[in-house]
This record gives structure tokens, C-alpha cells and sequence, in this order.
């Protein structure tokens, strides 16, 4: 690998160390530096069930946040196109942003959540 800035250029030989799982850089010096996050366990590991689960909800949940914040853009183009002054189309646009909204708050905090217990279990577990 070979990174330049304004005053010079480095030359560094960078390997991954199997153990710890973090890279590591010796440059034409031999100073070492190890970097990075280690994916030899938790969470971020796919072969365990509690990874996979991570995973899963991290897909469900995104999914459905996506769908949330989906009509709360519905519901404001539905004001700007469709109202022409109609107050009924106004009110049930805005009641359908604010349940969008209401629901991305709920899938955010549930997000959050998971997250939180999955990572407490991880760490209970080691």
C-alpha cells in the first residue's frame, strides 16, 4: 500500500493478524501500528445464532423503517399535489405523516433496543 501527503511518501506493508483479527502496518522504519476491529466474535460474527438473529432484525427493522418514513413522504406529496383546498385531503394527509412519523419513532427506538439486549447478552456471554 502506498499513501502520499504534501511532504512525503509512505510505504507500508500491511497484514492481518489471524489472531486478534486487527491490521497491522510496519513502514519502511519497522514502526508498527495495529488498527481496526476485531471480527473474531459477537455480534458482527455470521456463523453464530445470535449474529444471524442480529442480522435478521437489522433487516425486519430497516425494512420497516423504510416503510414508515415512506408514508410520511406520501403523506406530503399528497399535500403539496393533491389538496387544491380541500381540507378533508389536508387533514387525512397530515394524519397519515404523523402516524409515518410516529411509526419511524417506534422502529427507531425498537432498533435501538435490540441492539442494546443483543449487546448485553454478547457481553454477559463472554
Amino acid at each position: 500500500m502506498h499513501i502520499a501527503n504534501a511532504d512525503d511518501a509512505i510505504d507500508l506493508e500491511a497484514k492481518i493478524d489471524p489472531k486478534s483479527g486487527l491490521i497491522s502496518t510496519t513502514n519502511e522504519k519497522n514502526d508498527s501500528i495495529s488498527y481496526g476491529i476485531s471480527d473474531k466474535g459477537g455480534l458482527n460474527t455470521r456463523n453464530s445464532a445470535q449474529g444471524l438473529l442480529n442480522m435478521i432484525l437489522q433487516i425486519i427493522l430497516g425494512f420497516a423503517g423504510l416503510v414508515s418514513f415512506g408514508f410520511v413522504v406520501y403523506g406530503g406529496i399528497t399535500i403539496m399535489f393533491n389538496t387544491k383546498g380541500d381540507k378533508a385531503i389536508y387533514s387525512k394527509s397530515v394524519k397519515i405523516m404523523i402516524t409515518g412519523a410516529i411509526a419511524f419513532l417506534i422502529v427507531s427506538l425498537s432498533y435501538v433496543v435490540t441492539n442494546f439486549v443483543l449487546n448485553y447478552v454478547d457481553f454477559i456471554a463472554k
